[in-house]
């Protein structure tokens, strides 16, 4: 009995700095719970391009791989979170997001899902931490087939999968040696060969546990994790045009298979503070990845969180914030990395979000 006092009076502190500024859990990395059927619905925007690319990050990490590969790294995308307090010791958070990313010609689209439910282990706040509670849930990613036609992108990947190819690409020609081919449609258009990659999907389920300390106006929590994820890509080659002998020339062609298991283990800090209507959150969290003898040059990811958000009124609140990954997409994108291509993906990237939260 005295234990669910304890929780209950932690659970309507945090309430009412919720009630003056708004809920700590934007990061969803606190251990906080929303109050039993209080309903929350965050909707953001994702952006960033060479005009909102405040740190100069895009333009000093991946500007002298434009040149050779196109636009590589700008990106929009949209945000759709829904947080219900299911009882008085857990909440489920559901996360839904579009990216729509450059990848030199082309545009890679991906699908994420999030599920988790955020369980309350202990409150006491009379001892260090103020309370515990323990994350468990499942991430699902899904991206449409990535179609690769810079020439530029395509002979370094030829090179990478076959160092002692005498193969290469320029302007839809296909170069061996002293031989040229290029290749026409039933109605004289030219086909141009390219490298597709299918099947992209990304399948994990994961655990976190947040260790929160609760001040006036304040709060610092720490968290350790793991997750254990189904990664699956695939890379062929692939005409563009109608020409059914090349078709079946390179459906002989065998695949290039990309699918593993791979493990995450991170941990991080988080510090809100609150002022009067305002309500700052930074967080730093490291990844590191057990992925397997071929995948450990690029094995680790350091993210930096940062958020302002405001009260508008007691329903409505808004917010700004951003993210900087050491490692771009080393995290969030995992079918992205492979033994060919892991090389290429280590550079630092960032992006922006805005958007509002609504309460009930």
């Amino acid at each position: 009995m005295a234990l669910r006092m304890t929780i209950l009076i932690f659970l309507c502190s945090l309430s009412l700095l919720a009630q003056d500024t708004f809920n700590l859990q934007f990061l969803n990395r606190h251990a906080s719970l929303l109050a039993k059927e209080q309903w929350q619905i965050k909707m953001g925007y994702l952006r960033v391009n060479d005009a909102i690319d405040i740190f100069n990050i895009k333009e000093q990490e991946i500007g002298d791989l434009e040149s050779k590969y196109g636009t590589i790294g700008d990106m929009v995308g949209f945000e759709v979170e829904s947080r219900y307090g299911l009882t008085e010791d857990d909440t489920v958070v559901l996360n839904l997001q579009h990216w729509s990313v450059a990848y030199s010609s082309a545009k890679l689209k991906n699908r994420h899902f999030e599920l988790f439910d955020k369980h309350l282990l202990y409150a006491d706040s009379s001892t260090f931490f103020s309370a515990i509670t323990i994350d468990s849930g499942m991430i699902f990613d899904s991206a449409n087939d990535l179609h690769i036609t810079n020439d530029n992108l395509i002979n370094s990947m030829l090179k990478k999968i076959k160092p002692d190819t005498n193969i290469r690409i320029d302007d839809g020609r296909l170069i061996m040696d002293d031989l040229i081919l290029s290749f026409y449609d039933q109605s004289g258009e030219k086909i141009y060969p390219h490298i597709a990659i299918t099947n992209m999907s990304h399948k994990a389920l994961f655990s976190r546990i947040a260790m929160s300390k609760l001040f006036d106006t304040s709060i610092v929590t720490l968290y350790v994790g793991a997750r254990r994820s189904l990664v699956k890509a695939q890379v062929e080659p692939a005409p563009i045009g109608e020409n059914s002998l090349l078709d079946q020339k390179f459906e002989t062609v065998e695949k290039v298979n990309f699918d593993r298991y791979e493990t995450m283990a991170n941990l991080g800090m988080v510090y809100s503070l609150v002022y009067d209507r305002w309500c700052g959150e930074i967080s730093y969290e490291f990844d590191k990845f057990f992925r397997g003898d071929d995948l450990t040059y690029m094995d680790t990811n350091h993210i930096i969180r940062a958020v302002i958000l405001r009260r508008l009124n007691h329903r409505l609140s808004g917010y700004m914030g951003g993210v900087i990954m050491m490692h771009q997409f080393n995290t969030d994108l995992p079918y992205l990395y492979n033994r060919y291509t892991q090389s290429q993906f280590d550079k630092k990237y960032g992006f922006i979000n805005l958007g509002v939260i609504l309460s009930f």
